[in-house]
C-alpha cells in the first residue's frame, strides 16, 4: 500500500506537469534494482525490526547508513570519492557506537535480543548499496526516477503482500488508513523527491547524511507518542555514530581546524 499509493500520487503529479520519458528494458530493470534496494529491502527490514525494538533506536540504527556508504561508494564508483584517514575514523566511530548500542541487549538487559539489531543495519546497507545505484539515473527528471523506483517496488511487492498477508482479510481502521496514506504521501513520495535531487546533485555520501536528522526526531516522537525510552547507551551510541558521520562527511572537522587556525593567528 504504501508503495502503490506513493507511485500513484507521483505518477499523477508527472501527467499534471506533462513530464514525459521513454522506457526501455534496461531502465525498467534499473527501476526494479532500485526499488528493492531503496524500498522493498530496507522498508521490509525496518518494519519487521521494529516487531521488537522501539522506533527511536530503529532511527539510529538506519542513520549508519552514510557510513556503508563511505567504505562501499569508492570500491564501487569512480565519482571522485575516496576512502582517507578521516572517513576511516569516522567508519571506526559508527562500528563502536552500533557496539556500545548492542551491549544491552548483548546482556540481557533489554526486552529484544541482540539479533533484533540485525535488521536495522541491514536496511542502512540497502540504502547504502541504493544511493550508489542511483547515480546512473543523473540526468533523468527527478519526479521520474521517484515514480520509476516506487512503480518498481509495487510491482515486486504486490505478489508477496497478496500471497503472505491476504489484505482482502484484514479490516483496517481509519488511524491505520491516515497513518498509511500520511506515510505514502509526506514521507515517501514527497521524501523521495527531496532524496533524488540531493542524491543527483551531492552524490550518494551526501544525500544519506540526512539519515542524521532521523534519530533525534524519531527519540522525541516516540517518547511524546508511544512513552518509549531508549536503553541508557543509546545516548552515547547516538554520539559515537554521529561523530563517525562528521569525520565521513569531513565538513565539520575542516571547519573546526579552520577556526582553530584562525584563533591561533
Amino acid at each position: 500500500m504504501r508503495f502503490g499509493l506513493s507511485a500513484l500520487a507521483l505518477c499523477l503529479w508527472a501527467i499534471l506537469r506533462g513530464v514525459r520519458i521513454e522506457l526501455s528494458l534496461g531502465l525498467v530493470l534499473a527501476f526494479l534494482a532500485m526499488g528493492l534496494l531503496n524500498n522493498m529491502l530496507p522498508f521490509s527490514l525496518i518494519a519487521f525490526g521494529q516487531q521488537q525494538i522501539p522506533a527511536g533506536m530503529a532511527a539510529i540504527l538506519n542513520s549508519t547508513a552514510p557510513l556503508f556508504s563511505a567504505v562501499l561508494t569508492p570500491l564501487l564508483t569512480r565519482d571522485g570519492e575516496r576512502f582517507s584517514v578521516l572517513r576511516f575514523v569516522g567508519v571506526f566511530f559508527g562500528i563502536a557506537g552500533v557496539a556500545v548500542l548492542s551491549l544491552p541487549a548483548l546482556s540481557g538487559q533489554t526486552k529484544f535480543a541482540a539479533w533484533a539489531l540485525l535488521p536495522g543495519l541491514g536496511a542502512a546497507l540497502s540504502y547504502a548499496f541504493a544511493a550508489i545505484w542511483g547515480m546512473r539515473f543523473r540526468g533523468l527528471p527527478v519526479l521520474v526516477i521517484a515514480a520509476g523506483q516506487l512503480l518498481g517496488a509495487t510491482i515486486l511487492g504486490l505478489p508477496l503482500a497478496l500471497a503472505f498477508d491476504q489484505p482482502w482479510l484484514l479490516r483496517l481502521s481509519s488511524e491505520v488508513w491516515a497513518a498509511m496514506i500520511g506515510l505514502a504521501l509526506i514521507s515517501t513520495a514527497l521524501g523521495y523527491l527531496v532524496y533524488f535531487r540531493l542524491l543527483v546533485n551531492a552524490g550518494p555520501t551526501n544525500a544519506l547524511l540526512v539519515t542524521f536528522l532521523i534519530p533525534p526526531a524519531a527519540v522525541l516522537i516516540d517518547l511524546l507518542a508511544f512513552g518509549q525510552r531508549l536503553p541508557d547507551l543509546a545516548l552515547p551510541a547516538s554520539l559515537l555514530i554521529f561523530a563517525g558521520i562528521a569525520c565521513v562527511d569531513g565538513r565539520a572537522p575542516g571547519f573546526v581546524r579552520s577556526k582553530l587556525a584562525a584563533a591561533w593567528r
